[in-house]
């Protein structure tokens, strides 16, 4: 996989552009996660698939009922999401960075060219074998609540 940075949840056009701005030097694929893909898997949004392939991602994401492991061989998380009372999923507080198929040292040079242009981003995860069948909202809640515990 090429290393590819997830821009989960930029608000802000300016901001995102700033973020683009410090990681263009490095030659990194960069792809914006849309609203519409937050209930994805990660590692789908990663290998650069969206919506244009939202049934086959359902199919992935739903997992196999018997075992409750999703189809990257992975258990799913056990908490979901809570909704609103309109049906609708919380929106997600906080901007996030998703690294995949990254090297160690590649990794620094992202940091570094972030903290250069002094962007500060809270949330950063690395894609992994245990959260790439995770869906954006649920690895977006993991890595707040461990900020969070980290830092509160």
């Amino acid at each position: 996989m090429k290393e590819t940075v997830l821009l989960v949840n930029f608000q802000d056009p300016k901001r995102l552009r700033q973020v683009k701005q410090a990681l263009l030097p490095l030659r990194l694929r960069l792809r914006l996660v849309e609203p519409q893909d937050f209930d994805s898997p990660v590692g789908w949004l990663a290998e650069g698939k969206g919506e244009n392939g939202k049934a086959e991602r359902q199919a992935v994401a739903a997992g196999t009922p018997e075992t409750g492991e999703n189809n990257f061989g992975e258990p799913e998380p056990l908490s979901r999401e809570p909704e609103s009372f309109a049906g609708e999923p919380e929106p997600l507080s906080g901007e996030l960075l998703v690294f995949a198929g990254f090297s160690g040292g590649t990794l620094d040079a992202v940091l570094a060219a972030l903290r250069k242009k002094q962007l500060r981003i809270p949330y950063k995860a690395v894609l992994t074998a245990a959260n790439q069948g995770w869906t954006v909202r649920q690895l977006h809640r993991e890595i707040q609540a461990e900020h969070e515990a980290m830092n509160g």
